[in-house]
């Protein structure tokens, strides 16, 4: 199989979630962060490396849903480890 032009990349997702449930309601939310999951998971499989920050979780008054994606990140990237393709150098 061919070696993905992602393969060793560094990648960085950044960006939040409006604390305004008018404008993100909390289904909007749900689906914005299992497309991070999805999109981290194919990233993972293509041998991307990331870069993470670490930080606290803030959450949405209205719906105690996180406002950034950091965490989902880590923990789709734990989840994840056995996924990626063999000779990618340190992952994250």
């Amino acid at each position: 199989m061919a070696r993905s032009p992602l393969h060793g990349r560094r990648i960085h997702i950044s960006g939040s979630v409006v604390e305004d449930v008018a404008v993100a309601a909390g289904d909007d939310v749900r689906l914005a962060r299992e497309s991070v999951a999805e999109l981290v998971k194919a990233l993972v499989r293509r041998g991307a490396n990331f870069v993470v920050p670490v930080d606290a979780e803030p959450k949405r008054r209205a719906d105690g849903l996180p406002i950034c994606f950091d965490w989902l990140i880590w923990q789709t990237l734990r989840d994840n480890l056995t996924h990626p393709p063999a000779g990618v150098p340190a992952r994250w």
